[in-house]
């Protein structure tokens, strides 16, 4: 007989996070950090009135 292999090992489990210590002392880069040169930005108008097209 066969023994299955099972494929949630890792679930339930702690595990050791990779960039732990670069979020934790704000030296991780996120998509909001990056600023290229000739780069636009926007932003959403909203209505001050409900349901107001």
């Amino acid at each position: 007989m066969m023994t299955q292999v099972n494929q949630h090992r890792y679930l339930g489990k702690a595990r050791k996070s990779v960039d732990g210590i670069e979020k934790v002392t704000g030296r991780a880069r996120y998509a909001g950090d990056v600023n290229l040169p000739g780069m636009l930005h926007g932003k959403p108008a909203l209505s001050p009135y409900a349901h107001a097209l």
